[in-house]
């Protein structure tokens, strides 16, 4: 029996909010294997359906060779210019105080080790199994919607186990630029011909750049200090996020009009 790609997309998603259940169960209770739990589990559902379900091969997620260099070149200059306009719109107004310290700089190379991986599986779930699923029986913009909706819902499990009690507004911000920011890695994909190395560039420069310059709980990083209302600035849970990811799609948008990432639809996948 021939499973429709819109009912794999569902079962995949099924799957993997379960997983990210089974790691808030696992920390609530102590276990320090919850997070591997999560990682591994976020790894391998995806290439169990792409693998045993659609019979495709690993490739077919989007990890295409045309365009792999450029790919990542541009989705790291975007994504860390994009970090630096965020921090810069801070110091401009006086919102926050950085402080690089030396812890920061010693984790820096555990931190990139870590979120190419994260960026590696969050993409291949979310974009390159979920989002191109979808591509195959609804538009673009639907596809896009539904899987940066399910990338903010698996998001929340940060909520839950480490960032501790927030306000309304500050929680209601956060869930509103998980949907931009997986929109705009979305859209990426999209405008890269479903090549998967440009979100995943985008992701990864997003969270090294922010995190070491914002800090996190996860990753470590620079001490900031917010002198203002963190509703206004703070990294990722801010106005500010939300107009900096909104920026990131137009810039797409516009990169996507010039020759630079695009490719002959015969050619995309060489």
């Amino acid at each position: 029996m021939t499973i429709q790609p819109e009912v794999r997309a569902v079962l995949c998603m099924i799957l993997l909010f379960l997983n990210s259940v089974i790691t808030v169960i696992f920390l609530i209770f102590g276990s320090d294997i919850g997070l591997l739990t999560f990682w591994f589990g976020a790894l391998l559902i995806p290439i169990f359906f792409q693998i045993l379900i659609n019979k495709e091969s690993l490739e077919e997620f989007g990890f295409w060779t045309k365009g792999m260099p450029k790919y990542l070149v541009i989705g790291l200059m975007i994504s860390s210019c994009l970090i630096l306009i965020h921090l810069g719109i801070g110091l401009a107004i006086e919102g926050i105080l950085v402080n690089i310290t030396q812890e920061a700089i010693i984790f820096l190379p555990g931190m990139v080790v870590t979120q190419i991986f994260i960026s590696i599986i969050e993409e291949m779930g979310s974009r390159g199994y979920i989002q191109r699923q979808l591509s195959l029986r609804y538009s673009p913009k639907f596809s896009i919607g539904i899987a940066s909706l399910f990338f903010a819902l698996l998001h929340w499990i940060n909520i839950l186990i480490s960032l501790g009690i927030r306000t309304f507004t500050s929680l209601l911000l956060f869930s509103i630029n998980m949907v931009l920011g997986g929109a705009w890695l979305g859209y990426a994909y999209y405008k890269s011909n479903n090549n998967l190395w440009l979100p995943i560039a985008l992701h990864f420069g997003w969270n090294v750049v922010g995190y070491f310059f914002f800090g996190s709980l996860f990753t470590g990083g620079s001490v900031v200090t917010y002198l203002i209302d963190p509703i206004l600035i703070e990294f990722e849970w801010s106005i500010l996020t939300a107009l900096i990811l909104s920026l990131g799609t137009v810039v797409i948008y516009l990169v996507s009009k010039t020759s630079v990432l695009s490719f002959p639809q015969e050619e995309a996948h060489i």
